[in-house]
């Protein structure tokens, strides 16, 4: 009885991660039109611009070599479902994943990709840096 209370309850309350509230994506003809692209579009909304360089953690969405435009927003609860960068401690680098879930000790993220969370570590307003609003991509 006590399996099917708990199978329900999972049932009921979803899976308990975020809804996704995906970026924009974008797509040019070569990796310049790209390029050139999100640049614009990063100076015209006073964002950020970077090339996405690993790891596969956000495929399908983000690939190596996406262009990421990002924007800092306010630290709260909106957040939720949302790609963003933060910086993680233990290994030094600027990371990109969804936050799936929040506790009281932050969010937790995760890339789309993976089989886990990172329940290690939290996204806290200390270690936020922004916000995926666009991604640009080549055609294929």
């Amino acid at each position: 009885m006590k399996r099917v209370l708990i199978v329900l309850a999972i049932l009921l309350s979803g899976c308990g991660y975020a809804d996704r509230k995906d970026p924009k994506v974008f797509y040019e003809s070569s990796d310049l039109a790209a390029g050139i692209a999100a640049a614009l579009h990063a100076k015209d909304i006073g964002g950020t611009l970077n090339q996405n360089a690993c790891c596969g953690s956000m495929e399908p969405l983000i690939y190596a070599g996406d262009w990421i435009v990002s924007v800092k927003e306010p630290f709260s609860d909106d957040l939720l479902g949302k790609v963003v960068t933060y910086y993680y401690e233990p290994k030094k680098m600027l990371l990109m994943h969804r936050l799936v879930s929040k506790d009281s000790g932050g969010f937790i993220g995760s890339g789309d990709n993976n089989k886990n969370t990172e329940m290690r570590s939290r996204i806290t307003a200390k270690n936020y840096r922004s916000t995926v609003v666009a991604i640009y991509k080549v055609a294929k």
